[in-house]
């Protein structure tokens, strides 16, 4: 096994190494570190911490928005973020080629756009999007049952993923009634 190969398994198994002060660690949240890959790591521990150390905080930080990030589309943006990094020398080539490939690995991983998105997975996603509707004639909010308030713009009707499931397969007529009523009343739609 390659250290590269390393990475990619630990990153399967939803392993971080991290340092600890001088202390190399597996954050292992779900208990998949194998007494191989413990040995491999020992075996390799000066070369990993060499690698760790190394990082940049500029890494970390877009490593961590990579490893967030639930929709593909999402990671276009991020694409142009690490670029200007790199050219402002915030990130050395190394980093910004292992970017790369974390952003190429990550969009294997999760929906295209947010359209490819269950339902359900939605309503577990955090995610707030505005949607043009053309059945209402404005822009509503879809937002996760698990969203950050901050991020739903308090001046337009929010839907939940919760209130979508009850809404899916209303006739259009309807779904203005029951618009017309959420916006008058600021109330949620429960079944």
């Amino acid at each position: 096994m390659t250290l590269d190969q390393l990475h990619t398994e630990l990153k399967r198994r939803d392993i971080e190494l991290q340092m600890e002060g001088s202390k190399l660690i597996a954050a292992d949240p779900h208990q998949r570190l194998s007494p191989s890959l413990d040995a491999f790591i020992r075996k390799h521990r000066d070369e990993l911490v060499s690698e760790l150390k190394a990082v940049s905080a500029t890494f970390r930080r877009f490593q961590e928005i990579i490893d967030n990030t639930l929709v593909a589309t999402d990671l276009e943006s991020i694409v142009e973020d690490i670029d200007r990094a790199y050219q402002c020398g915030d990130l050395v080539q190394e980093e910004a080629e292992n970017l790369a490939r974390a952003i190429t690995f990550r969009s294997r991983q999760i929906p295209g756009c947010i359209e490819d998105m269950s339902l359900k997975d939605f309503a577990t996603s955090g995610l707030v999007r505005k949607v043009q509707s053309k059945v209402l004639g404005e822009t509503v909010q879809f937002a996760a049952n698990d969203c950050d308030l901050a991020d739903v713009d308090p001046t337009m009707i929010v839907y939940t993923a919760t209130e979508l499931a009850h809404l899916y397969g209303v006739t259009p007529d309807k779904l203005r009634s029951i618009h017309r009523v959420k916006k008058e009343i600021n109330g949620e739609v429960i079944g």
